[in-house]
């Protein structure tokens, strides 16, 4: 049973092997550099009276395209299209902390909304609004380290907030 075990083992560990074999040859056949990563897609939010939905730039040039409503309008990343009862609202750079965590983007810190610093655990209602007291008296964070003015800041949710957001 245990000589199965290790066979079974070695055989995943040859494939593992000869995958990661095959991968950096891929890339010497590209002139022995490793292909650019791709860049990162662009998105705008498109938000209606029940939901707010990522989509992609490319499935929509223009908010016209999205709603007849909507002004003939190029979009740009980050923008926010709201269709509503009133028709159709366009802002630019203005898409939600959360859209932007959603395609593995990080917030900024002087932008971020109160709800938007409660996704840090220990971050509730009342301490967000500390964050943005402090961040409003500091006219804008400049590091981290800013935050540690809250007595309350620990080393872990530093390690959330550096996950989640970042100084811009």
């Amino acid at each position: 049973m245990r000589a199965r075990a290790n066979k079974e083992l070695l055989l995943i560990a040859v494939c593992l092997f000869a995958f990661c074999l095959v991968r950096s040859g891929s890339a010497k056949r590209a002139g022995g550099r490793t292909a650019a990563p791709a860049r990162p897609a662009k998105y705008f939010e498109l938000v209606n009276e029940e939901s707010s939905f990522l989509m992609s730039l490319t499935s929509a040039a223009s908010a016209k395209k999205i709603d007849a409503r909507c002004p003939d309008q190029a979009l740009s990343e980050w923008d926010r299209v709201e269709l509503g009862k009133q028709g159709c609202r366009v802002e630019a750079k203005a898409a939600s902390g959360f859209a932007r965590l959603s395609a593995g983007r990080k917030i900024s810190l002087n932008t971020a909304s109160a709800q938007e610093f409660e996704i840090i655990p220990g971050v509730g209602e009342k301490r967000a609004q500390k964050i943005l007291q402090l961040r409003e008296s500091l006219g804008g964070f400049k590091s981290f380290d800013q935050l540690e003015e809250l007595n309350w800041f620990s080393p872990e949710m530093r390690q959330e907030m550096e996950r989640f957001f970042t100084i811009g």
